[in-house]
């Protein structure tokens, strides 16, 4: 899967345009040009890098009557991740050039310049990553109780959220949450920056972040926020994992290209999927 760039041309002169050729050049760092696939029987220019689709190869600009046109496409693959190694490297865009000409000028156009450019620029949208994870040894916040967890017994837990944020700042950015009826929210936490509140009202947990730079997570250390929870399973629970935190939403705004971050994050449960100090049976009910 790549990137589709669609090059649309037509003959707006009065006259069969013959022997046309079309030059298309991509730039911007986010891309792969090892993986440049020009369609249409286009061919890539070793010096210039530039994909040319001309009369020997492409039939369709042989002749173009009055009136008529048609497309040109070329496929590429973006870099992923995306290269951020320097401050500088934020903000990144995709230019995009290309070019038209008629080798043949007919009689009724002598003297005229056939040929025309154009220039497209386009934003690239911050790559983000946001994951989580529940924990109960490897855990930044001690955890207590009963492990495997037992009816009766209470047992607390950790949910860490992560964040990593690559090319472009983020503002307004709030992670949302609520827990199953018989989740309880234990008040402590650990967070980079805000501190993550808790509505029991409502049962909702929410962190809300802010702003955040390009580069987080890639060129400074994962942006994190853990906090704890615990659950005394009944009767009905054992054998079984439990919930602890339903679907995790992300949501902010890119500020390069003033568009709707919005990532997920699945339920997550007593599995303990990530937790390096548990085994794979840990998070069933004794």
């Amino acid at each position: 899967q790549g990137l589709n760039f669609v090059i649309r041309y037509r003959n707006n002169t009065g006259v069969t345009l013959k022997n046309i050729t079309i030059k298309a050049f991509l730039e911007g760092s986010i891309l792969d040009r090892l993986t440049l696939r020009p369609q249409n029987n286009g061919v890539v220019d070793f010096q210039t890098g530039a994909v040319i689709w001309g009369p020997g190869n492409t039939k369709e600009l042989r002749e173009l009557e009055s009136g008529k046109g048609g497309e040109l496409v070329m496929i590429i693959t973006a870099k992923d991740p995306p290269p951020v190694i320097r401050a500088e490297d934020k903000n990144l865009v995709v230019l995009l050039r290309s070019s038209i000409s008629a080798a043949t000028i007919p009689e009724e156009l002598q003297g005229t310049h056939l040929a025309s450019e154009d220039t497209l620029t386009l934003k690239v949208a911050s790559k983000v990553i946001f994951s989580g994870k529940v924990l109960h040894g490897a855990s930044p916040i001690p955890n207590s109780g009963a492990f495997p967890p037992r009816v009766g017994e209470k047992t607390t837990y950790t949910v860490l959220w992560e964040l990593k944020n690559f090319t472009n700042d983020l503002h307004n950015v709030r992670i949302e949450a609520t827990f199953p009826p018989n989740v309880i929210w234990e008040g402590l936490m650990r967070t980079d920056g805000a501190p993550i509140t808790y509505n029991r009202a409502s049962s909702q947990v929410r962190w809300d972040i802010g702003s955040v730079p390009a580069g987080a997570g890639v060129r400074s250390p994962t942006l994190t926020g853990a906090f704890q929870v615990s659950i005394t399973p009944a009767d009905v629970d054992r054998g079984k994992t439990m919930r602890l935190i339903n679907e995790s939403i992300l949501t902010g705004t890119d500020v390069f290209t003033n568009t709707e971050v919005k990532r997920g994050i699945n339920d997550m449960d007593t599995e303990l999927k990530f937790d390096s100090a548990a085994f794979f049976d840990n998070g069933v009910v004794q």
